[in-house]
């Protein structure tokens, strides 16, 4: 059964990409500022136990990480660390995250991290349009990550991916639009 993690909360427009962000979007409709970054009640739910002494988060479980903010979020550095060691400390866990602000994540980095990364962390980096692709995936592509994936989402524009997928070392590519009213072609 797969879970959703959200350590902190809240984030700032980082690109293009962020002009209609869902977040934004469902912390208005509730009266919520989601330009406000917090550590939310759930910061420790991996390691969480249910009534029967099992973790709250099953054992193969995929979990959705930081999906109401962005992992590499600046205002969340205080807290990434600790956030990194609950995903050493859950190997039965495979965690994803996404972030637009990939350039911050090799200083960020915990010691123990290795070559490839985590086994059990994949990690999308979001490019919206082209500009995205040239300034993101170069860096995207030399970071010890084990399992990536490119997130075109929102798509606004065509790109270009092909040079940047041919050596492989991209899991996955994932196209989607935008949601909501006001949502761009």
């Amino acid at each position: 059964m797969d879970g959703e993690w959200n350590p902190w909360h809240g984030c700032h427009p980082y690109s293009a990409g962020c002009a209609n962000c869902d977040v934004y979007r469902r912390d208005a409709s509730v009266g919520r500022d989601a330009s406000r970054v917090y550590r939310t009640r759930d910061f420790d739910l991996p390691l969480r136990r249910n009534r029967q002494g099992g973790y709250k988060l099953a054992p193969g479980s995929l979990v959705y990480t930081c999906f109401t903010s962005d992992f590499l979020v600046e205002e969340a550095d205080a807290w990434r660390q600790e956030a990194f060691a609950m995903m050493r400390q859950r190997q039965d866990l495979r965690f994803f995250f996404i972030t637009k602000r990939i350039e911050r994540l090799g200083a960020l980095l915990p010691e123990d991290w290795g070559p490839e990364g985590y086994a059990n962390v994949e990690i999308g980096c979001t490019c919206e349009d082209q500009e995205a692709v040239r300034r993101r995936l170069p860096e995207f592509l030399h970071l010890p990550i084990r399992r990536r994936s490119v997130i075109c989402e929102p798509l606004l524009g065509p790109v270009e991916l092909e040079g940047f997928l041919a050596g492989g070392g991209v899991a996955q590519v994932v196209a989607g639009g935008e949601s909501g009213q006001g949502a761009r072609t």
